[in-house]
């Protein structure tokens, strides 16, 4: 039974996200939205799998994957973190449509499957990493869950991946105490830094709905030494968004390249009430 509402949950938050961007597109939304910004918007795609498994929505296949970064290469739209950055604070301008692309979890599919693919089409792309989770060494762990081990972590860099953190362990940080968010914060940099010889200064929330962060969790990790900090909230980031609560949109598997395509428009940035408004119902089925 618990298998079939999954598929039934997968079903009706598909027909949701196609029939919304198609209505973005349909009613001029995306056009008028367009119009109004211009230049002004950049929006932030959120991966976490690279492998065909039906009925999960954060997997999607390589295939559908390589067709994406395709065409985001072909329009010149992914920028690099330091890019992101220079727009946020207003210090340069980009193309309509500019994405950046971010991986969470650091599962090793990300090592085999997306990076060569990223390399190819020369996309830059945040990988953040839950460090406790880290493998002791390449391929360690139950196939299908292997995660990366920090030699495959410390090579990332070299492919234009930028490496962040996902917290120490994938605990919603709204529900500790300000020491405790403290700790994952500053030792998942400490560790990931020990090993990258280099500074993390982006954090994505586990989970990032409204329900794992907060006024305490942002002062904490702005403490803990955090430039950019990203939720799992959609919309579009504009110069001046506050960078301790950047949002993201998810990328889904089961959705043509069409559907990618309104999502880089601006198709589900109003998916955004949805992640206000049903946080609750978010948390339950996560």
């Amino acid at each position: 039974m618990s298998q079939m509402r999954a598929r039934l949950r997968w079903y009706v938050k598909k027909a949701a996200r196609i029939g919304l961007a198609a209505t973005s597109w349909g009613t001029g939304m995306l056009a008028l939205r367009r119009c109004l910004y211009g230049e002004g918007q950049v929006r932030v795609l959120m991966y976490h799998r690279f492998r065909s498994s039906p009925y999960d929505p954060f997997s999607i296949s390589v295939g559908a994957f390589e067709h994406q970064m395709a065409w985001l290469a072909e329009h010149g739209l992914a920028i690099s973190l330091e890019e992101f950055g220079a727009f946020l604070s207003g210090q340069r301008r980009l193309l309509r449509d500019a994405v950046l692309v971010t991986v969470d979890d650091g599962f090793r599919d990300l090592w085999q499957e997306a990076v060569p693919i990223l390399k190819r089409y020369k996309i830059p792309a945040v990988a953040f990493i839950t460090s406790s989770d880290v493998a002791a060494a390449s391929g360690d762990g139950e196939e299908g869950e292997q995660r990366l081990c920090w030699e495959e972590i410390c090579n990332l860099p070299e492919y234009g991946v930028a490496v962040g953190s996902h917290a120490r362990d994938h605990v919603s940080l709204a529900t500790l105490s300000r020491n405790q968010v403290f700790f994952q914060a500053d030792q998942s940099r400490r560790d990931i830094e020990a090993h990258l010889q280099m500074p993390v200064v982006a954090f994505a929330y586990p989970y990032g709905t409204w329900a794992d962060y907060n006024d305490m969790t942002e002062e904490v990790l702005d403490n803990a030494g955090y430039t950019y900090v990203f939720t799992a909230q959609h919309g579009a980031v504009t110069p001046g968004t506050e960078p301790n609560r950047l949002p993201r949109i998810k990328v889904e598997g089961g959705e043509g390249l069409w559907v990618f395509k309104l999502l880089v428009h601006g198709g589900l940035d109003a998916w955004g009430w949805i992640d206000r408004f049903a946080w609750r119902w978010q948390k339950s089925v996560r």
